[in-house]
This record gives structure tokens, C-alpha cells and sequence, in this order.
């Protein structure tokens, strides 16, 4: 019986690394058909998230700030 347990496993790696191996192949094949951005769309798409969170940011903190001092009013 411990036999047959040993031989089952010995036929699953060589399946699992064929599965393995099918999976990257898989991912390559998709990577190729994938439509990358030049350079400059690149840096223009950054700039552009960069600017937003910097918006973002800025807004939070003047909501914190007003937030603060309105509790800093109820309190006293």
C-alpha cells in the first residue's frame, strides 16, 4: 500500500511541473499581445497620477485641518 502512495506522487510532480511550465508559456503568449505605452504617454500618465494624488492630499489635509479645529472649538 505504501507503494502505490509513492508511485501516485512521483506521476503528480512530473504533471504538475508539465502545468507549471504550460502556465508560463501561457503568460508570455499574453504578455506579447499586450499594447505597452511609449516613453512619452508613459511619463504623461505618471504626471498625471502624481498631480492627482498631490490634489487628493492636499484636500484631506485641509479637511483634517478644519475638522481639528472645529473639535478644538466644541471641546473648550
Amino acid at each position: 500500500m505504501a507503494k502505490d502512495a509513492k508511485g501516485k506522487g512521483k506521476g503528480k510532480s512530473k504533471e504538475k511541473r508539465f502545468k507549471i511550465g504550460k502556465f508560463f508559456k501561457g503568460v508570455w503568449y499574453e504578455l506579447k499581445k499586450v499594447s505597452w505605452p511609449t516613453r512619452k504617454e508613459l511619463g504623461q500618465h505618471t504626471l498625471v497620477v502624481i498631480s492627482s494624488v498631490a490634489v487628493v492630499s492636499f484636500a484631506v489635509w485641509l479637511m483634517d485641518l478644519g475638522l481639528g479645529r472645529m473639535l478644538k472649538l466644541i471641546i473648550k
